[in-house]
């Protein structure tokens, strides 16, 4: 035992110990017998999952914590994170991998048909769960920040019930900027265009690519194509259900229940108290600005004014016009078929 522990200590804080013991007996003990019972059911025919996409940084974490004060719901986050999952190694998954809706992908098809049906469990995506609980859960979640060029795709194939939450493109780089997660984009030096299977879509923005220099440049031209693709497709707001963030901050009851409405699921009553509090943010800044109400334009405290013209530069040259120097986007683009 005590070389393992000395082994272990290589890799490990000592405070993880008890999550790494945890993790590797609810392996053996819960996760393992769970995934071997979903190998013989389908339960791809059941109205019991709930997706959610988001740019990184863009408020998924909060509207998954909202939507898990729902009874008997399990969390499943981050199943495209592609460094974790031999899986997407195989698939050899772009971090922002496209779909074509026409692509016939067979090994893509049944990797999600594998991961909707809860075939590929593991401590890494289940560990928000109570593992001994995950039996008596009737309504899944994903929370996806890797995935906004995949759902068009995946909505033509499964009944995911897809949620996207959109934020505005300084808020979430001025996020990106203050997290460690994000340091490479100070090493950056030429702007990476995929040239992997479904890189077409990047394509008509190469000359945008060409003359970015600035890591407030970068992070802006990943979130305007991942958004653009979603907002300006004709699914937008119909086979998917599109939120803006900004709304949930100041239109919390309205934007509530259109989310519950949309997955056909009664509002808890303590769903006030749920809104308000950023439980599992990791962030405790996040933690307190949600609190105090300040979250919606932080940004313009993070960003010196040159960043916040070049992200709005950027976002502008995508022809994206439902965000611009207003905290607040213009819902009329961002929900359409929808009156305001």
């Amino acid at each position: 035992m005590g070389n393992f522990m000395n082994n272990t200590n290589k890799y490990l804080k000592p405070q993880n110990y008890i999550r790494y013991f945890r993790n590797i007996i609810g392996e053996q003990l819960y996760l393992k017998p769970y995934k071997r019972k979903n190998q013989g059911v389908d339960n791809l025919i059941k109205n019991d999952t709930i997706t959610i996409f988001a740019s990184p940084r863009g408020g998924s974490t909060w509207l998954s914590n909202i939507l898990m004060a729902l009874p008997k719901t399990a969390l499943i986050y981050e199943p495209l994170f592609r460094n974790l999952y031999p899986e997407l190694q195989k698939l050899n998954f772009d971090w922002n991998q496209h779909i074509p809706q026409s692509d016939d992908w067979p090994e893509a098809y049944e990797f999600f048909r594998k991961l909707l049906n809860r075939e590929i469990v593991n401590a890494k995506i289940y560990r928000r769960n109570r593992f001994r609980d995950l039996g008596g859960s009737e309504l899944f979640i994903y929370k996806i920040v890797r995935g906004n060029l995949l759902l068009p795709w995946l909505v033509d194939r499964f009944n995911i019930n897809p949620i996207l939450l959109i934020r505005h493109p300084c808020s979430v780089v001025a996020s990106q900027l203050n997290h460690p997660g994000w340091g490479w984009v100070n090493r950056f030096t030429n702007y990476y265009i995929p040239q992997g299977r479904g890189h077409d879509v990047w394509k008509p923005y190469v000359s945008i690519f060409k003359h970015i220099k600035y890591p407030e440049e970068v992070l802006a031209a990943e979130w305007s194509i991942l958004n653009k693709y979603l907002i300006d497709h004709p699914y937008n707001n119909d086979k998917w259900l599109t939120i803006a963030y900004e709304s949930m901050l100041l239109n919390p009851e309205k934007e509530i229940q259109r989310i519950f409405n949309r997955i056909c699921q009664k509002i808890p009553k303590n769903i006030e108290q749920v809104i308000k509090d950023p439980v599992n943010t990791r962030d405790e800044q996040s933690e307190k600005l949600i609190r105090s109400g300040e979250q919606l334009t932080i940004w313009e405290n993070r960003l010196t004014q040159i960043q916040i013209a070049r992200i709005l530069n950027i976002v502008g040259e995508f022809d994206i016009q439902f965000y611009n120097r207003d905290p607040f986007p213009d819902l009329s683009l961002v929900y359409p078929r929808q009156k305001y």
